[in-house]
């Protein structure tokens, strides 16, 4: 692969300073599209539009500095995806010399690369995002988003960067497939046998809200969903780390998705019931379920709150993979574990390749529903079978 082919993926550099009046003053190379503008702004952190009517409520402005300061220096360093794109963003409060002299409290620097980077490979660019901080502030001229254009231009072509004051990157110390691995023992271990409803989500290609009061912890979690049930579509695309209830743009965006993993810091996201089908409390380590689904496969009409969608309903099959991975998350490594959920996956789907016949209906091999009755199947497994395989492309809805 030649040195501009791979690295097509990055779109541009940005840089977004906070002055003294709270203003944002954002500058991009190449230019983004506004709306695209917008979401950094609202994803930096220089703005906590979340936390901010709570803590003006309790305490007013102070009270909302001080809590858009904690939550930035929780997690300075922030991913997420928008439209298609990846965006990686550091964003960190300026020494008390710099703000005397150019009125500027905060700045924001980041990178956007375009959806087909994969997997999103977070330590690569939070290692760029570090790299463009210490060029905007100790480069030359310091300050001055020209280093960070630098910068951009020497990855965008020959994949790499050095300076002998500023140091170096290069993207071929990256390996690219560590990048999927993620702390799937945790996860299993955090929800026990419950970990299975997250795993019929993924299969069953749910719209999933993921909560906890820390972007840090929900961006580490939402990263392991493709993990319980999806790996095999090695498709980060469902994926968004970090979303903010604040803004039309990310709402909208989230419901073109249709199918989604998504991440939210605002406790508000559990009663946005009718964009998800399952809610995923990662402080209170609770599960609970939502709305009717518009797009994926055995969608739900609204469950009334504690009650189990019949598209999450749980069958011997269930109890018995939950039992399996329950008891691999306690005894084994985590790659271990990673390989038997995906295991278990793949036998499952490879038993359904038997049940497909010609289908009168639609041209080839499908799953239907009178096959799986006259297969002589339980009622509930045969539903189940049916939603999987209309998720799988091997039954028509």
């Amino acid at each position: 692969m030649t040195a501009v082919a791979a690295s097509q993926t990055l779109k541009a550099v940005l840089l977004i300073e906070k002055d003294a009046n709270g203003d944002l003053i954002t500058w991009s190379f190449p230019a983004l599209e506004k709306p695209l503008e917008t979401v950094l702004k609202d994803r930096s952190g220089l703005v906590d539009s979340a936390a901010a009517p709570a803590a003006a409520a309790a305490g007013g402005a102070a009270a909302v500095a001080s809590a858009a300061a904690a939550a930035l220096s929780s997690a300075p360093y922030r991913f997420s995806r928008f439209g298609g794109q990846w965006l990686y963003q550091l964003s960190v409060p300026l020494d008390a010399a710099s703000v005397r002299a150019r009125k500027v409290t905060h700045v924001s620097v980041g990178v956007v690369t375009a959806g087909t980077a994969g997997y999103f490979p977070s330590p690569k660019y939070r290692d760029l995002c570090h790299l463009l901080l210490k060029a905007f502030t100790s480069g030359e001229p310091a300050n001055s988003p020209l280093p960070l254009m630098q910068i951009y231009l020497s990855v965008l072509t020959t994949n790499k960067f050095t300076s002998p004051t500023l140091g170096s990157f290069d993207e071929a110390g990256y390996d690219q497939r560590r990048a999927m691995i993620a702390p799937l023992k945790f996860l299993i271990g955090q929800f026990g046998a419950e970990s299975i409803t997250i795993w019929t989500a993924m299969l069953l290609r749910k719209r999933v809200f993921v909560f906890h009061p820390d972007l840090a912890e929900v961006q580490s979690l939402v990263k392991i969903f493709p993990l319980l049930g999806a790996w095999h579509r090695q498709d980060p695309s469902v994926l968004r780390p970090f979303v903010t209830l604040s803004s039309p743009l990310e709402l909208a965006e989230l419901q073109s998705a249709g199918v989604f993993v998504a991440g939210f810091t605002d406790p508000d996201c559990v009663n946005r019931r009718e964009l998800y089908d399952l809610f995923v409390d990662a402080k209170a380590k609770t599960l609970s379920f939502g709305g009717a689904s518009a797009a994926g496969a055995g969608a739900d009409s609204a469950a009334a709150p504690g009650e189990r969608p019949p598209a999450f309903a749980l069958t011997k099959f269930h109890r018995t993979t939950a039992e399996q991975f329950v008891a691999a998350a306690a005894t084994e490594p985590e790659q271990a574990v990673i390989k038997a959920v995906a295991q278990a996956t793949k036998e499952f789907l490879d038993k359904l390749q038997v049940l497909k016949a010609e289908d009168q209906k639609a041209p080839g091999q499908q799953i239907t529903q009178e096959g799986l009755a006259a297969a002589g199947l339980p009622v509930p497994m045969q539903q189940w079978i049916f939603n999987v395989a209309v998720a799988e492309g091997m039954a028509k809805k």
